[in-house]
């Protein structure tokens, strides 16, 4: 399965362009996301992902469902060698459906959370 391509034009894909077209929102999300959406992460990010104890990942199987899972590795597994480069040191566990859709080169979606930081 490939995965959606953005437009040159647009940080989003079809997809997601069209969804905000249904919504009546694509304008102020495409000004938000030419300004937030870049090909490279900030030393502020990078230092957050160093930091976290664990990520959550989302791929799509190749009959086209989501899967979302929780890797954790504790502080420091994940590495950051450059600004458009993540590293895990963390796999799904064995029985996780989405070990399955973790091919070279397989689109991913990843979620940092802090849970430790206050409101």
């Amino acid at each position: 399965m490939n995965a959606p391509t953005s437009s040159p034009l647009s940080p989003f894909h079809k997809g997601e362009r069209e969804m905000q077209d249904r919504a009546g929102k694509r304008g102020p999300l495409e000004a938000f996301g030419k300004i937030a959406i870049r090909p490279f992460m900030p030393d502020q990010h990078r230092a957050f992902y160093e930091q976290i104890p664990f990520i959550v990942m989302g791929s799509v199987d190749g009959d086209g469902w989501p899967w979302a899972s929780m890797l954790a590795g504790g502080t420091n597994f994940i590495t950051s060698p450059n600004n458009q480069r993540l590293d895990l040191n963390a796999r799904p566990l064995e029985d996780d459906p989405q070990s399955a859709n973790l091919q070279a080169g397989s689109p991913v979606g990843l979620l940092g959370i802090e849970l430790s930081t206050p409101p």
